[in-house]
């Protein structure tokens, strides 16, 4: 275990990589299972109304791997 304050020598591009590798099986598994929320779940979890999902294609919505809610900020124009 690496000690307090010591940075972790890190390679960010393969890092970054690793991410966006996961984030792309989303839409096309996404009742895979992830360590992350996604779906109707996540959607709940960022405030997002019902409502809102409406006449949204269950598809789109299942594959929802976001990480915010921009209708949080205020309406949108």
């Amino acid at each position: 275990m690496p000690e307090i304050g010591v940075v972790a020598d890190v390679d960010l591009a393969r890092l970054r990589a690793a991410v966006q590798n996961e984030y792309a099986v989303v839409p096309n598994q996404p009742g895979k299972g992830f360590h992350f929320h996604t779906g109707r779940p996540l959607a709940k979890l960022l405030g997002y109304s019902d409502e809102w999902l409406e006449g949204i294609p269950e598809s789109a919505v299942e594959s929802l791997a976001g990480t915010g809610n921009l209708f949080s900020l205020g309406e949108i124009r």
